[in-house]
């Protein structure tokens, strides 16, 4: 089979040159220009885990979940003061001006829905918390008889939060939060600072990080290049190699692209190392042939035809090694396919990339080089027969490598095994998204700022989910958010939390002081005509982030300041612990969000 296809390269040598250059223009014309990379929640969401299951269900039920906070401060005074509450309006408006921002995706203290409960005779009423008339003490004063929108401003008055959520955008995370910086920057006024925060712009961040893959590759390739010419002292040893290498990185990617697959942070980096295995098998071949080539030379030249001669080290080459290198092939092939069977798409994507370059790179060796080589003058010169560092090392390590020294070498490998056994053991598994990027750079000052001075910019979900109509809105169900949102608060690393039963308590407590108390009993009449007085009075649409409109289920929304796998899954267990067995019939309880998907990559 070998023989047969190696005759009919040989024989028809330009034909298949034609061919494979046909095949790389074709590859080109399908790539992506200019090439981006993209990188969202999907990618890196592992399919099958509970948490991915509760980020879907929640975008269904409750909208996007990817959050992107902005955090305004105030550097001259309280952030209730005139001034101020036209900044945060003039950067709501531009957010709605965005593409796929909804302005009811957006929670803010000066938003439509931003409003809070009071008592007015036997009667409440529901007005906006930013109104009209009031003085900075005043405002400051009714944003804290909202149970829902009073974490969105700092205990010291001078800052607030932002949140909008988005739709995947089509462009990617980087370009929208580039237009995103830019259109801040162009209202940004003397007196206030401005900080994004969120997945989607740790996203972003990462996508623009990931870009310099471009500048890498090249640099890759001038490594490989200078290594190979090192060895062969030869044209041939220079460019064949690199030919095989961005051929078959390019041909991979052409497919993928095809086949509907974006360039993310995982399989761009796949091109790299498509580079380096293609380019190692490539240099084998080369080896070989110059081998053959030199056993032709007299006295150090070819003598003679020197294509036949030339055609007989290829063949001599290619009868010996094409075997072998279809072995090493599919066995690297097939080794990364198998990655096709993992659950987090990104993963899979990166297997799947690497076995098609590689076997790209099989089938380039097999095909267009020997052609190619056939076409080219042979190197003039034999490889260089001289000593080089690498002999010595070599050869040093093969001396070492004998009887009388075995048990020692043994004994030593095995130590140094036991003590990196040991080591390895001692390693905590303890991941953050935060921490694919370094700490100088001006995302991670700009998290570390919500973190601190803000409620955190990581938002995780305790979803409920009933199997009837309005059976989120008994008085069981209530008290049951109440306490999960209670013990909630009590975290250190949570800063804020909201859900539909806190529209109900501040109903409550302005028909009657019993509600306003930690432990006040609800039926489910008060429940739902509580809440039915809060609809009827508030912005339609308030609570739909949080509460569908069947009272089927139910969200408690939950900022915290770090997305620690570590902290997310012990947050999830001791909710299961402590709030599990009091679920009423029929309602589950599922937890997720962003800010967990960290823990879901790594229990996969």
């Amino acid at each position: 089979m070998y023989k047969t296809l190696l005759h009919a390269v040989l024989n028809h040598p330009k034909t298949a040159i034609a061919l494979g250059a046909l095949i790389q223009l074709i590859a080109l014309i399908c790539l992506p220009f200019p090439p981006r990379i993209y990188f969202d929640l999907s990618s890196i969401s592992p399919e099958s885990h509970e948490i991915t299951a509760t980020n879907n269900l929640s975008d269904r039920l409750f909208g996007p979940s990817d959050y992107i906070v902005v955090g305004v401060t105030s550097t001259s005074g309280s952030i209730f003061e005139p001034a101020a509450i036209d900044y945060v309006r003039h950067i709501e408006r531009t957010l709605e001006a965005l593409t796929g921002v909804k302005k009811e995706d957006i929670t803010s203290i000066v938003s439509d829905r931003a409003e809070v409960v009071e008592r007015v005779g036997d009667d409440v009423r529901i007005t906006p918390i930013v109104g009209k008339g009031y003085s900075s003490e005043q405002l400051a004063s009714r944003l804290r008889g909202s149970r829902i929108f009073r974490p969105l401003v700092s205990t010291d008055n001078r800052s607030t939060l932002i949140l909008f959520r988005i739709h995947n955008p089509i462009e990617g995370k980087q370009i929208f939060v580039a237009t995103l910086r830019d259109k801040l920057d162009a209202i940004a006024t003397n007196g206030f600072t401005v900080t994004l925060g969120g997945q989607p712009v740790a996203f972003a961040e990462i996508e623009r990080f990931s870009q310099h893959i471009f500048l890498v590759l090249p640099l890759a390739l001038v490594i490989i290049g200078l290594i190979h010419f090192e060895a062969f002292r030869s044209m041939q040893g220079l460019v064949f190699p690199l030919i095989t290498a961005v051929a078959s990185a390019t041909i991979g990617l052409a497919i993928m692209t095809r086949a509907g697959m974006r360039l993310d942070a995982f399989n761009s980096a796949a091109t790299i190392l498509i580079v380096a295995l293609t380019a190692g098998h490539a240099v084998q071949m080369l080896k070989r042939y110059c081998e053959a080539l030199d056993s032709r030379r007299v006295d150090g030249r070819l003598a003679g035809d020197r294509r036949a001669l030339s055609r007989a080290a290829i063949e001599e080459s290619f009868s010996t090694l094409a075997p072998i290198m279809t072995a090493a092939s599919c066995v690297a092939a097939l080794s990364f396919a198998s990655l096709a069977i993992f659950k987090i798409p990104a993963i899979r994507g990166f297997g799947l990339f690497i076995s098609v370059g590689v076997f790209a790179g099989l089938a380039i060796e097999l095909t267009f080089i020997p052609a190619l080589r056939l076409l080219v003058s042979p190197p003039a010169l034999p490889m260089d027969r001289k000593v080089t560092a690498w002999d010595r090392l070599i050869g040093r390590l093969s001396r070492s490598a004998n009887p009388r020294n075995a048990p020692y070498i043994l004994f030593g490998w095995l130590a140094a095994f036991s003590i990196c056994g040991i080591l390895a053991s001692q390693v905590e598994v303890n991941n953050s998204l935060d921490d694919n990027l370094a700490t100088f750079t001006e995302f991670r000052k700009s998290e570390r700022t919500l973190n601190t001075d803000f409620s955190g910019a990581n938002v995780i979900y305790v979803l409920f989910q009933g199997s009837a109509p309005d059976s989120m809105t008994t008085g069981e169900m209530g008290m049951l958010m109440r306490d999960v949102q209670a013990y909630l608060s009590t975290v250190p690393d949570i800063g804020a939390d909201a859900s539909y039963f806190d529209a109900v308590q501040e109903v409550g407590c302005g028909f009657n002081d019993d509600y306003c108390k930690a432990t006040a009993g609800y039926s489910s009449e008060a429940v739902r005509n509580f809440l039915a007085t809060y609809e009827i009075g508030a912005t339609p649409g308030a609570l739909d982030d949080l509460l569908t409109s069947t009272k089927s289920a139910a969200l408690i929304r939950v900022l915290a300041r770090t997305d620690s796998s570590n902290f997310v899954s012990t947050l999830f267990s001791e909710l299961n612990r402590r709030f599990g067995t009091r679920l009423p019939h029929g309602v589950r309880m599922m937890l997720g969000g962003t800010g967990a998907t960290t823990l879901s990559v790594i229990e996969s």
